[in-house]
């Protein structure tokens, strides 16, 4: 079953031209084969045939996500394909702004993360993950930048906090039930403090937006430890601990 379903998906989106890749681009597979082909066979193509002069900034990151994602499940490889499939003129459009990257992370969420765990440049990390970020997050969302920010606490910058920072804000700001907010302003604390775990100087950086944060919220456990956490570094630093 799983191997006629398979042949019949690829061989709907071979017949769809893409981009710049001649309308027929031939794939040969056999079903024992890991569905990984799929996706490796995309970027070399497009690495093949869109000239190197029309690919701007955010083109090449995309093609060196998908690139450097490792370890995906089947259907994780299957969900990168068919993203390409049902976006085809994203591959022509120059340039590829952030926004067209955040469709293909927002529609497969299991290859965004193996994107960023295994990204080696900061920059790059910090704009791939401030770019999933969206305004406002439901849970899912949420969960999800909180744990590729808490993977790569390490090489998280301030700019990338203020953005994870002001989403949370305005999802909360929207919210009637405690228990929401409660959910975000704990998960935001826990998010911030391995941070601060690896950069006690955002203590001071970022004062005045964590600070604002907790007092917002001082019925929270979490929020107001933290708060305390923050005055303790900065206290720290000030005496030149």
């Amino acid at each position: 079953m799983a191997d006629s379903v398979f042949a019949c998906w690829s061989g709907k989106f071979l017949s769809r031209p893409i981009g710049h890749l001649p309308p027929t681009l031939h794939i040969s597979f056999s079903a024992d084969v890991d569905a990984k082909i799929v996706a490796d066979g995309l970027g070399l193509a497009k690495s093949k045939y869109l000239p190197a002069r029309q690919r701007s900034s955010a083109q090449r990151m995309l093609m060196d996500m998908l690139s450097s994602a490792r370890h995906l499940s089947v259907r994780e490889e299957m969900q990168a394909a068919e993203i390409v499939r049902k976006w085809p003129d994203l591959l022509g459009q120059v340039p590829l702004q952030d926004s067209d990257i955040a469709r293909y992370c927002e529609n497969c969420p299991g290859l965004l993360k193996q994107i960023v765990f295994g990204l080696a440049d900061e920059e790059q990390t910090n704009q791939t993950i401030r770019t999933a970020i969206p305004q406002q997050m439901n849970p899912v969302q949420h969960a999800s930048s909180a744990e590729l920010i808490l993977r790569r606490a390490r090489d998280i910058s301030p700019e990338t906090l203020f953005k994870y920072l002001g989403a949370v804000e305005a999802t909360c700001r929207v919210q009637t039930a405690p228990s929401s907010k409660e959910f975000n302003v704990r998960l935001a604390a826990k998010v911030l403090n391995k941070v601060l775990d690896a950069h006690s100087d955002y203590a001071v950086v970022m004062a005045i937006e964590v600070n604002s944060f907790c007092l917002t919220y001082p019925w929270v456990k979490d929020a107001a430890d933290l708060f305390a956490r923050v005055r303790k570094i900065q206290d720290i630093l000030e005496k030149g601990g």
